[in-house]
């Protein structure tokens, strides 16, 4: 048998409180925090994510475009109401030259069910932006200067955005031009 827990959160809350943890569904609390001792808590999540993640668009990507309008889009709004706004609104926009040349009502259209539409603003602001550039910012400072970043810097966001950065400082043929 397995001594890990089924639960990550029963593991991360035997890491974070071990005077506090109580064994559940059988499991005793030698077996996790022996278990935790030899494996680290992130190779333990990182096991737990690779087993329970979902298929979605944007983790399919390395476009750094598509990163920062999946990341918008996700700002306050589950998941599963995103995905088809994002491929509606990927297929009518493919770039960030094609947004910046849309007229506000077309956009605004296309994001209207996903609320918040100051986000749907900042986006067309950030791609306007990136259009004059004439490519996408190449460093995680540019990233955060665009309108669109401005509502989000912390946590994993931050992080996706990042590499995104790193990505089109690495390979200046990526598909980071607005064009």
């Amino acid at each position: 048998m397995d001594p890990r827990p089924a639960d990550p959160q029963q593991l991360w809350h035997s890491v974070r409180n071990p005077s506090k943890s109580r064994p559940q569904r059988g499991i005793s609390y030698d077996c996790i925090n022996t278990h935790v001792a030899t494996r680290p808590f992130r190779h333990l999540l990182l096991e737990w994510y690779q087993s329970a993640r979902r298929e979605l668009p944007w983790r399919e990507t390395r476009d750094p475009w598509r990163i920062l309008l999946s990341e918008v889009m996700l700002q306050q709004t589950r998941v599963a109401a995103v995905v088809p706004f994002y491929e509606r609104f990927i297929e009518r926009y493919p770039d960030p030259l094609a947004l910046a040349q849309a007229p506000e009502a077309e956009y605004l259209a296309l994001w209207s069910g996903l609320g918040y539409y100051a986000r749907a603003r900042n986006l067309w602001r950030a791609a306007r932006a990136i259009a004059f550039l004439g490519r996408f910012p190449q460093t995680f400072e540019g990233i955060r200067l665009l309108p669109a970043s401005a509502l989000y810097r912390r946590g994993c966001r931050q992080h996706r955005l990042r590499l995104a950065a790193r990505r089109c400082s690495t390979a200046m043929s990526c598909a980071c031009s607005a064009g």
